[in-house]
């Protein structure tokens, strides 16, 4: 773990402030695994916070909520006051919150026992709700009432869910139970704010097993998805597919609406209300249209690839899915070829250009027609890829 944390904790502790890292730099450390952020906790002031490290380089955008944000080697580090939140609005922000001298207040305004652990350098560890002895168990659990954690922030819900599948840890009854009975508070909370979370659970090992598990709550996010829960058969194909796919959340997306009606007019709908970038909406789109169009012969291969180059491996790789008596193994293998041996599948490859064809007379308004007409006859290996049999084909065929 990078010790610059180290230094902020040591430059509070000099000035005569407590401070603890906490949250999920803790976690994470507890857990052997990457930490990414690095949160800490204090009784010093932001004005206090500010004087602590008057000589680095700092933002204070988030003065209003006690957070003070000092960078170290262009690393930043957020120092927070402690604090309680008060008056939760919208499901989401407090409306207000009161600075404290306690550490434990601190603490129990946090969402997870695994995520209010604090720990200092030299005094160890703060548990004061048992969340060391919740990460052994691989238990995710809120912080006294459940109901009312979820309430305070219905995102909540789906970070439960998250952490559920990257960790590979169980939501413990009495959460889940509150998780499930308050899902629908999530359709106060912002589009892109369950976009970010969606895509951590599409990218991590049990997305398959946890939204299958939770796919009540799925449905409150996309509604859609309740019109697969109608067939259990559709529903099994759905998670199947999904367990299969490798991380990626074009794919997994795409795995997860493939049994709609009209899956990719239907994918536009949602990818735009979840706030998805076109880039991605455009793929999603591009898998559910042609998971079903046929690439048995090697002019359908071709055209696919003509038409989708940027992301055919992608294609290769969801049809596959879709249909399991394909060869896999044997698709790429045909891809392979087609690139390494340079097959004509796209116009700059064709010899023969549009101002050829202008020289010898054609009408300008017809020469993409006719570009494209030898395109598809060299793809179908009816006419080579030479400049005068493409001209002869043109010629006879006026």
């Amino acid at each position: 773990m990078n010790d610059a944390w180290k230094q902020c904790i040591s430059i509070l502790n000099d000035n005569h402030y407590d401070a603890y890292l906490v949250g999920g730099a803790t976690r994470n450390f507890l857990l052997h695994l990457p930490v990414q952020d690095f949160d800490i906790t204090t009784n010093a002031t932001p004005t206090q916070i500010k004087k602590c490290f008057r000589n680095y380089r700092m933002l204070d955008i988030g003065i209003k909520h006690g957070t003070i944000t000092i960078f170290i080697n262009n690393t930043p580090y957020e120092i927070t006051t402690y604090r309680i939140d008060m008056d939760y609005r919208d499901h989401r922000h407090p409306s207000k919150v009161v600075f404290s001298s306690q550490l434990k207040d601190d603490c129990m305004r946090r969402d997870f026992t695994m995520n209010a652990i604090c720990y200092h350098p030299e005094q160890g560890y703060f548990d004061f709700f048992n969340g060391i002895s919740d990460i052994e168990n691989k238990i995710i659990r809120c912080i006294g009432n459940p109901n009312e954690r979820f309430n305070e922030d219905a995102l909540r819900i789906l970070r439960a869910i998250r952490f559920s599948c990257q960790l590979q840890f169980t939501i413990e009854p009495i959460t889940k139970k509150a998780l499930l009975e308050n899902k629908v508070l999530l359709k106060h909370i912002s589009n892109e704010r369950i976009q970010d979370e969606l895509n951590k659970i599409f990218l991590s090992s049990s997305c398959a097993q946890k939204l299958f598990e939770y796919h009540d709550v799925l449905e409150v996010i996309i509604p859609e998805c309740r019109e697969i829960s109608l067939s259990p058969k559709r529903l099994n194909k759905t998670y199947e597919m999904l367990s299969k796919c490798k991380p990626s959340i074009a794919l997994r997306l795409s795995c997860l609406l493939h049994q709609l009606h009209e899956p990719a007019l239907t994918s536009l709908t949602i990818c735009k209300r979840l706030k998805y970038s076109n880039v991605l909406t455009k793929r999603v789109q591009v898998l559910l249209s042609v998971m079903n169009k046929p690439i048995s012969s090697k002019f359908e291969f071709k055209l696919l690839l003509s038409q989708y180059s940027d992301f055919f491996e992608d294609i290769l790789y969801f049809k596959c899915l879709i249909d399991t008596t394909l060869d896999e193994n044997e698709l790429f293998k045909q891809y392979q070829t087609i690139i390494q041996e340079n097959e004509c599948i796209s116009l700059p490859q064709l010899d023969l250009k549009g101002n050829e064809l202008l020289d010898l007379g054609y009408p300008k308004n017809q020469i993409s027609t006719l570009l494209h007409e030898c395109l598809y006859q060299v793809m179908q290996d009816k006419v080579p890829n030479k400049k005068m049999e493409l001209i002869t084909f043109l010629k006879t065929n006026k």
